[in-house]
């Protein structure tokens, strides 16, 4: 269960210039109380809830859990940075409406779940790097042939 007072006294905010900072701690910590419930290996179908950036989204599972979900194997522009918004939106199109089913590969910072993600059959990640919205995040990528695959899509959107 959530500590709601924890919760609730990270919320509270003196000033509007601070409330997006508040708000996203408030998450994170949310997440970290939220990532007890999967472990390495699981897997999860649901609905995005809520899309940070173009590699980071809170999940809601069907049985009703929510999860901060980091997508394995790529790095994206953060939505304050030039283009990441635009980004952004592009993951939300792809995934809005959309069952998607992730498989935990490891916890992440911030109580951030990283996990390999799907819709319809299709790896969300390399739809991203094929698409020019994210770069390979080679070191974290053990599987050999995951990783080349990935860099062939890369340098084949970057021509």
């Amino acid at each position: 269960l959530i500590n709601m007072e924890k919760y609730l006294s990270l919320l509270k905010i003196q000033d509007n210039a601070a409330a997006g900072r508040y708000r996203k701690k408030a998450e994170y910590e949310v997440g970290r109380e939220f990532a007890v419930e999967s472990q390495v290996g699981d897997t999860h179908t649901g609905r995005i809830s809520k899309v940070y950036d173009a590699d980071t989204f809170k999940l809601k599972t069907n049985d009703g859990a929510q999860h901060i979900v980091r997508l394995f194997g790529v790095d994206a522009l953060e939505k304050t940075q030039l283009g990441g918004k635009a980004f952004a939106s592009k993951l939300e199109e792809l995934l809005r409406r959309q069952d998607i089913k992730i498989q935990h590969i490891a916890d992440g910072p911030h109580g951030r779940m990283i996990a390999k993600a799907t819709v319809n059959g299709k790896d969300i990640s390399e739809w991203l790097i094929q698409n020019g919205f994210a770069m390979v995040y080679e070191q974290y990528i053990k599987d050999d042939g995951l990783r080349e695959r990935y860099l062939a899509l890369q340098a084949e959107a970057q021509k």
